[in-house]
C-alpha cells in the first residue's frame, strides 16, 4: 500500500508539473545555451560507449544533446514535465544556433512506466539518479540486466557522505537510498543485476580533493 501511495504522489507531482528545472542547470544555463558546456557533463561522454543510448532522469538533457553531438543516437527520458519542457527549450536553441541535436529523441515519462526502451538500446546511463527510484531500484536494474549491455551510473558525493552520517529523522524511509549514491552501492547494484564492473572513477571524497558534481563518483557496467 504504501509503495502504491508513493507512485502515485510521484506521477501527481509530474503530471501538474510540479518539479522545475534543477538548481545546477538554472545556475549555468546562460553558458550551456552559448554551448559552454560544465566539466560535469563534459566527462561523461568518453565513457559511454554504443550508438543508441537511454539516459534515465535526463533533466535538461543537456548529457543528452552533447552525446547526440557525437552522432549517438539518444532517447532522454524525464519523468517531470518541466524539466523536460527545458530540455525541449535548450534542443530547439542549439539547433537554431546551427548544432546538430536532431539525433536526440526528447520523451516525457518514467521509466518504471517504459520498459520497453530498454529493448532499443546499447548503454543506459542514470546521472544523480538512481537514489530517485527508491523501492522500484531493484526492478528497474533486473529489467536493464536482461537486455542492456552496458549501464553508466554517475553517483553523487553529497548524498554518499549522507548516508554514512548518523540519520536524525527516523520518519525518513527514503534516506536508506543514498547509499546507491556512493561508488559500493552502485557497483553492488550493477553486480546484482549481472553486470561486470569495467570502469570506475572515484568521487572527489575518494581522493580527498575537489568539489563540485564534476567529482560525483561513475560506475561502468557490462553485461557479458
Amino acid at each position: 500500500m504504501r509503495q502504491s501511495i508513493y507512485r502515485y504522489l510521484k506521477r501527481l507531482r509530474s503530471v501538474l508539473g510540479m518539479q522545475n528545472s534543477s538548481i545546477a542547470y538554472r545556475e549555468s544555463k546562460a553558458a550551456i545555451r552559448r554551448g559552454q558546456i560544465p566539466e560535469k557533463y563534459k566527462r561523461l561522454v568518453d565513457v559511454i560507449a554504443g550508438n543508441r543510448i537511454l539516459e534515465i532522469g535526463s533533466a535538461e538533457g543537456v548529457l543528452a544533446l552533447l552525446l547526440a553531438r557525437k552522432n549517438k543516437r539518444v532517447i532522454a527520458l524525464e519523468r517531470h514535465k518541466g524539466r523536460h519542457a527545458e530540455a525541449l527549450k535548450l534542443q530547439s536553441h542549439w539547433r537554431a544556433e546551427g548544432m546538430d541535436v536532431d539525433l536526440c529523441e526528447m520523451t516525457l515519462g518514467d521509466i518504471t512506466d517504459r520498459f520497453d526502451l530498454l529493448q532499443q538500446v546499447d548503454t543506459l546511463v542514470a546521472v544523480r539518479m538512481v537514489y530517485h527510484l527508491h523501492e522500484d531500484i531493484h526492478r528497474v536494474f533486473e529489467e536493464c540486466g536482461k537486455c542492456v549491455p552496458c549501464v553508466v551510473l554517475c553517483g553523487n558525493r553529497w548524498r554518499a557522505r549522507r548516508y554514512l552520517q548518523p540519520n536524525d529523522d527516523p520518519s525518513n524511509k527514503t534516506r536508506q537510498f543514498d547509499y546507491y549514491a556512493s561508488s559500493e552501492g552502485m557497483v553492488e547494484l550493477l553486480e546484482a543485476s549481472g553486470y561486470t564492473i569495467v570502469k570506475t572513477v572515484p568521487s572527489a571524497d575518494d581522493l580527498s580533493q575537489g568539489l563540485g558534481e564534476g567529482d560525483d563518483p561513475i560506475v561502468v557496467g557490462i553485461n557479458r
